[in-house]
């Protein structure tokens, strides 16, 4: 099963373009096929009586898979409602593949050895995607791209440092979400290493991550990289804080914002825009953002709480005529997205289990062996920047690679949990399995 999950991981980061075979409704693609593969593999492992095909009630990762599992069923059931039937069976399709890879990782990757080898095959795609995007930037050839709305003013063939690196993803944005995920990876690998010479290889694309994505223009994942940095390092100090300390640095924190509002007119003017209803303020890409948002929220009322169904918040968003959006539809937002197309009830559960990954990693950061120590840090570092960096881009459900990504956090989350349980078997401890690269 090593082999699948190995398979699985590398090839979710080919996009859809490589290796992909056009069909009315979706594109099949090597990730796609394999990501089905999990319900016969599944069905027959069941006969065979793999031991490994249980939910162990007592691991939060289960039920995290749990939610996963439930917002999958939701996106089905949402069908009964939905206005656009094409729309709705690509969603529920993609994310019915991205549950089926989380399963495939939380049932089959049950010990740090394997685990680890997957991690490095995700941080070999991503070396690859780097050197592409690099190509890109030195020779002008785009393989995938649109030319026409990436170089929209025909200046990259005579200026070479405006040209921006995107491979096999739709847009910069996208890539540079990628990017930012390849941090923790490369952070928890040199960890894990004992080589010097590993460790610098294993940090080297981090370096270049940075500069790719400073030439993709994305600015919140360049705020984001600089969050996870700072996160990161902050974990390598020991820190003896007080509660009424951390009251106090809270405090002064609120009340100097409060200040830069009042005092600053610029940032002023952006706060003011949030509470826009009307009239004629001048539609710029951030409020036409905002106007996504706010509409977003009416159909979410409109739709007593139980969301528009999979995929369908483009349609209403072209049907309706509320707060004007330039003819622009998906939501660029992860957590509206889920709010609006899936409702309250999965979008509450899905802040739980995202919450539960951060307490399990938090407060178990001590209890596992120093090395493994860093993962956690690398792994919270990465779930709190993730919160401001998944509005970036335009639809994170046609995302993959973020389904494995946290297919692989909430694997190790769960390896974590059983090594750490006294009561079994001597050979699921973290120090019987661990294994230099």
């Amino acid at each position: 099963m090593l082999i699948y999950l190995m398979l699985l991981v590398g090839s979710v980061c080919l996009g859809t373009e490589l290796f992909a075979l056009e069909t009315p409704f979706l594109q099949i693609t090597l990730y796609r096929v394999l990501s089905l593969g999990f319900v016969p593999l599944f069905l027959y492992r069941i006969y065979q009586k793999d031991p490994r095909l249980t939910f162990d009630r007592r691991n939060m990762a289960t039920g995290v898979v749990g939610v996963y599992v439930f917002w999958l069923l939701w996106a089905f059931i949402s069908g009964a409602w939905a206005w656009q039937f094409r729309q709705w069976f690509q969603s529920t399709f993609l994310i019915a593949l991205g549950v089926f890879s989380i399963l495939a990782l939380y049932f089959w990757l049950r010990d740090t050895r394997s685990w680890q080898r997957v991690m490095q095959v995700f941080w070999l795609m991503q070396c690859l995607l780097i050197l592409w995007g690099l190509y890109e930037i030195l020779t002008n050839h785009y393989v995938f791209a649109d030319l026409a709305k990436l170089d929209k003013h025909n200046i990259f063939a005579s200026n070479p440092w405006n040209r921006i690196p995107i491979t096999v993803f739709e847009n910069q944005n996208d890539y540079a979400t990628f990017l930012l995920a390849g941090f923790p990876v490369s952070f928890i690998l040199a960890g894990l290493s004992q080589s010097f010479g590993k460790k610098v290889l294993y940090l080297l694309p981090s370096l270049l991550s940075v500069f790719l994505i400073f030439r993709s223009e994305s600015r919140m994942i360049l705020l984001s990289v600089l969050l996870f940095f700072v996160i990161y390092l902050a974990f390598q100090v020991r820190w003896d804080l007080r509660r009424q300390t951390l009251l106090k640095v809270g405090g002064i924190a609120l009340i100097v914002l409060l200040a830069l509002v009042v005092f600053l007119p610029p940032l002023r003017a952006k706060v003011a825009s949030l509470v826009y209803i009307g009239g004629n303020l001048l539609l710029t890409g951030d409020v036409v953002r905002l106007n996504l948002w706010r509409n977003g929220l009416i159909f979410l009322a409109a739709s007593l709480g139980l969301g528009v169904g999979a995929g369908n918040i483009e349609p209403w968003m072209r049907w309706t005529d509320l707060l004007p959006i330039k003819e622009i539809t998906n939501m660029h937002n992860w957590w509206l997205e889920i709010l609006v197309a899936y409702g309250m009830v999965v979008f509450i559960l899905y802040v739980m289990a995202y919450c539960a990954l951060l307490y399990k990693l938090w407060t178990s950061r001590y209890a596992v062996p120093a090395r493994y120590r860093n993962v956690n840090h690398c792994f919270i570092a990465f779930l709190l920047v993730f919160i401001p960096a998944s509005i970036t881009s335009a639809n994170n459900i046609l995302i993959e690679w973020h389904w494995v990504f946290f297919g692989l956090l909430i694997s190790y989350v769960n390896i974590m949990e059983t090594a750490l349980r006294q009561d079994l078997p001597e050979p699921v401890y973290f120090d019987k399995m661990e294994v230099s690269p």
